[in-house]
């Protein structure tokens, strides 16, 4: 329901741990796990504010990420905090190309 909404491959909430992100429910996406290393999503957390990442290749910050360079290639990113009594989980849309964006994710 939520890919549909957003016209986007993957939906995911994660739960992001010391050393890994666990992805708790998923749709369009086959990993079950990453290192916290690959992690858009540690970022997110640290944050009360969504995070969106326009061109994951052309920001200086995650260009380099695994995850943008290699499998999956995630180009376009949403994500946003879950706040609950701490912030360990984040939801988060992801592209494999780029697009405009005609919704906003703030």
């Amino acid at each position: 329901m939520v890919r549909k909404l957003f016209d986007c491959p993957t939906a995911l909430v994660s739960l992001v741990e010391e050393d890994e992100q666990w992805f708790k429910a998923r749709d369009g996406f086959n990993i079950s796990r990453t290192p916290r290393d690959y992690s858009l999503c540690a970022h997110t957390i640290m944050s009360d504010e969504s995070l969106v990442i326009c061109d994951t290749l052309s920001d200086p910050k995650f260009s380099n990420y695994p995850v943008a360079i290699n499998d999956p290639n995630i180009r376009f990113y949403v994500g946003s905090p879950i706040n609950s009594f701490i912030r360990l989980q984040d939801w988060k849309f992801m592209w494999y190309r780029l697009r405009r964006s005609r919704t906003t994710f703030r």
